[in-house]
């Protein structure tokens, strides 16, 4: 049952040196219309940044991101004053481990991984209060 709609999203990255926005390479958007979620894939890498005084310095594109996702309730009883929780989940895999499958369901996010070690993850829950 399909509880709400997405109508914005985005994702962004930051280098390590400086904190300025980086490029983090090709972005996967993996969206269901039959689903409640949304998913977000991207290939960290270290490359070199420009420095201030114009050199260079080895730096990491993904120390932090951060993304963000607008959505309209389906159900019209949600409303000013009404909490929901939100639920995001990352994974992060190395050494050859890949995320084989992403789940989204009322227990919450799954990741399915091709290996039982080279992984982690990270959840986190918020109950918001709509104004």
């Amino acid at each position: 049952m399909k509880i709400f709609d997405i109508y914005s999203h985005t994702i962004n990255t930051y280098w390590s040196y400086d904190g300025s926005k980086s490029t983090p390479g090709t972005i996967y958007n993996d969206k269901s219309e039959d689903d409640n979620g949304w998913g977000w894939k991207w290939q960290d890498k270290i490359a070199w940044d420009q420095t201030k005084s114009g050199g260079s310095v080895k730096t990491y594109n993904s120390d932090y991101g951060v993304a963000t996702m607008s959505v309209k309730f389906e159900n019209k009883k949600t409303g000013v004053g009404s909490t929901v929780e939100a639920t995001t989940k990352y994974g992060h895999t190395y050494n050859a481990t890949t995320i084989s499958d992403v789940t989204f369901s009322n227990s919450g996010i799954g990741f399915t991984y091709n290996k039982t070690s080279g992984r982690w993850s990270n959840t986190g829950n918020w109950p918001i209060k709509l104004k």
